[in-house]
């Protein structure tokens, strides 16, 4: 669960990075080349500049959800703990500490869940923006051949 979550973080992570080196050079092409039309290199640099804001919140909530289902794993080892000393102490107490932390650490794992289903509509919703600007480019550009 958490490789997936930690594999799902490098996407997103190298996403933002080949964005970034794309935005640069053609804001270098933009800058270097006043002739013809440029209305395409902006535009893409405009798609780029809506699609950062969406990684960047993905990437926040990825790196959240990572570090709430390692809490929840130290939790539940913790919880391992408990059941080990109360096995060897032998008193009551014990199985009621072990339940009790047992059931934080499920809690925090499903908290640390429950932000992954988040990010993966964001990730619904920056795909689906992506797909409409490029859909609304064609169009754009039509009259300009």
């Amino acid at each position: 669960m958490i490789g997936t979550v930690l594999s799902r973080y490098a996407a997103v992570n190298d996403r933002v990075r080949v964005l970034l080196v794309e935005r640069l050079d053609l804001m270098r092409t933009d800058t270097a080349s006043d002739r013809g039309n440029t209305s395409l290199p902006r535009e893409r640099v405009a798609e780029i500049d809506a699609q950062l804001p969406l990684l960047l919140r993905r990437h926040r909530m990825l790196q959240q959800a990572s570090v709430t289902l390692y809490a929840a794993a130290m939790i539940l080892v913790g919880s391992m703990v408990t059941i080990g000393v109360g096995a060897i102490v032998g008193r009551r107490p014990w199985g009621t500490i072990s339940l009790l932390v047992f059931l934080l650490g499920t809690l925090v794992m499903i908290g640390g869940l429950a932000v992954v289903v988040r990010e993966t509509g964001i990730s619904n919703d920056a795909l689906r923006l992506e797909v409409e600007r490029v859909q609304g480019l064609d169009r754009r550009t039509e009259g300009l051949s």
